[in-house]
């Protein structure tokens, strides 16, 4: 059973940390309008050098500016619930990418051994 009030209390504590944010909506004559929260998600992500959790590939905006297409592929983190749990992978950009947990750096550290470009 899911409880709402819990959900909502938590979403409101990370909103106050200001590790998550909402996308803003607001009521015309007695409608809600809301922007389209893609875009928003990726400008914001990319204005403030966050990461975007989801899995939503963001093609369509990929194609809108060259630089979010390099920033979606490079800070885009997918993920999966097991069991009710949280599950984003060990190594978000594949097996030679690096670990989640430089990944979440706003600068990940890139390993000398991977630095090396490819001789072909």
């Amino acid at each position: 059973m899911i409880c709402l009030s819990l959900n909502q209390e938590i979403l409101r504590k990370l909103e106050k940390e200001k590790i998550l944010v909402f996308t803003p909506s607001r009521r015309v004559q007695g409608r809600r309008v809301v922007c389209y929260d893609d875009r928003f998600i990726v400008k914001l992500a990319f204005d403030s050098d966050g990461i975007i959790v989801s899995n939503d590939n963001y093609r369509d905006l990929q194609n809108e500016k060259p630089e979010w297409k390099k920033f979606i592929e490079e800070r885009l983190l997918m993920y999966s619930f097991v069991n009710d749990k949280f599950m984003p992978p060990d190594d978000p950009l594949g097996r030679h990418g690096p670990s989640l947990e430089n990944f979440l750096r706003k600068r990940p550290v890139i390993p000398e051994h991977k630095k090396q470009p490819c001789p072909y």
